[in-house]
């Protein structure tokens, strides 16, 4: 009964953290945000010196950092370093047996030896998986014990197990949603700036369009202005009237002025002079006289 009782209380302890890290999910749409408020809620939840999040959990990756780590002020990692470590051997083996494991894998007390790497930042215990987002490499999820070598109990190990998956889920969701908003705001730019371009192209073929009608109408107007004098023109032998297209004659200065802008002044030539106007002989002038 004692037994019952205590499993009980377990499980209702457990449903009440598992609700906890579903609330920050739902709450928190900014990625870097949600896995600090998870990592916080597992270091609270856990009673764990550090947690965290490392990527890429790839064996073959030249090194991994860890992007996402929650520690007690006694035990920073490598987070708090700011550091991309080169991958060793050892890591790559505790990457591979997390792909390679669909449930937590403990180390330290009760399970797998520590690598060397990781005894460097001071652990004891380890449990760490394996998370997969929708997209990217894996990344691996754990706890640090370093002020004590502790054994994971299997409520704790089941509990953590249900939260990685959570996470691997919520840290996919969030990825791709950043990474459709990049493409959005990709797109967006390259819209604007194609309208941008489009528009000054407009603008362009307008100011063209405009300075080809004015030069259409100065062409129109200085057309309108010329008036020339084309072909043979029928005219008399001896009045020297020329014929017009409505078959009148007409004088040829009223005919000329008529196609062109030409305007006559009247004169009278020497030679008209002495033909109509001859000056009197010496009879006349002494007659005259």
């Amino acid at each position: 009964m004692a037994r019952d009782i205590e499993k009980k209380s377990d499980d209702f302890s457990w449903i009440d953290k598992v609700e906890a890290i579903t609330d920050i999910i739902k709450n928190e749409q900014d990625v870097e945000k949600l896995l600090w408020n998870i990592c916080g809620k597992i270091l609270e939840t856990f009673q764990c010196d550090r947690a965290w999040l490392l990527f890429p959990c790839d064996p073959n990756a030249p090194s991994w950092r860890v992007p996402i780590e929650r520690t007690v002020p006694a035990f920073p990692g490598a987070s708090e370093k700011d550091t991309t470590i080169d991958m060793s051997p050892d890591v790559a083996e505790i990457f591979q047996t997390a792909l390679d494991n669909n449930l937590p894998v403990i180390y330290g007390r009760g399970g797998r030896p520590l690598a060397e790497n990781t005894k460097s930042f001071g652990v004891l215990s380890q449990l760490s998986m394996a998370i997969y987002p929708r997209m990217g490499k894996p990344w691996q999820f754990g706890i640090h014990q370093c002020s004590c070598s502790r054994v994971w109990k299997e409520i704790e190990i089941k509990l953590f197990h249900f939260i990685g998956v959570l996470t691997g889920e919520a840290l996919g969701n969030l990825l791709l949603h950043r990474n459709l908003q990049k493409a959005n705001k990709t797109l967006e730019q390259r819209v604007a700036e194609q309208t941008a371009d489009l528009q000054q192209e407009i603008t362009e073929r307008k100011e063209i369009a405009q300075e080809r009608k004015q030069l259409i109408e100065e062409l129109r107007k200085t057309l309108a202005e010329v008036k020339t004098l084309r072909g043979i023109l029928p005219i008399c032998s001896f009045c020297k009237n020329i014929r017009n297209d409505e078959g009148y004659y007409e004088q040829i200065e009223a005919y000329i002025h008529k196609h062109s802008d030409v305007d006559f002044s009247h004169t009278v030539c020497p030679v008209c002079i002495d033909k109509h106007y001859p000056a009197p002989s010496d009879d006349e002038t002494e007659s005259q006289g």
